[in-house]
């Protein structure tokens, strides 16, 4: 995979992740009307797993 390339993840997709690729992960739950929520995790891709690499603590917290 040449350096910097983009793509997405998909149910079914078999492209394999490899040792060091970085991801960034930001799901977004939105019911339209109602509420949206973003949340955001950068990890790297190890030997035996991942490593996130995000640091914010992760609770939820809700303002009224």
């Amino acid at each position: 995979m040449e350096r910097g390339h983009l793509f997405d993840l998909t149910a079914g997709d078999e492209r394999l992740l490899e040792a060091g690729m970085v991801v960034h992960m930001p799901p977004a739950p939105r019911l339209p009307g109602e509420f949206g929520v973003g949340v955001s995790e950068t990890a790297i891709v190890t030997e035996t797993g991942c490593e996130v690499l995000s640091t914010l603590p992760t609770a939820v917290v809700v303002n009224r």
